[in-house]
């Protein structure tokens, strides 16, 4: 019984460092994604439009 155990804590690892790993990820991304719509919003700013605005399409 005790060398099964060994196996469901494993698992049990494996599968929390995976979630970490994944939410992790996910936070990186949504900071890079983030940062490129201040970007953008700065350079809409910038030509002359409002960030409040819809876009023109002529642009």
């Amino acid at each position: 019984m005790e060398g099964n155990l060994v196996y469901l804590v494993a698992a049990y690892g494996v599968f929390w460092a995976g979630t970490l790993g994944l939410v992790a990820a996910m936070w990186r991304r949504q900071r890079s994604i983030a940062s490129e719509l201040d970007r953008l919003e700065g350079r809409l700013r910038r030509i002359g439009g409002s960030a409040d605005e819809p876009p023109r399409g002529d642009l």
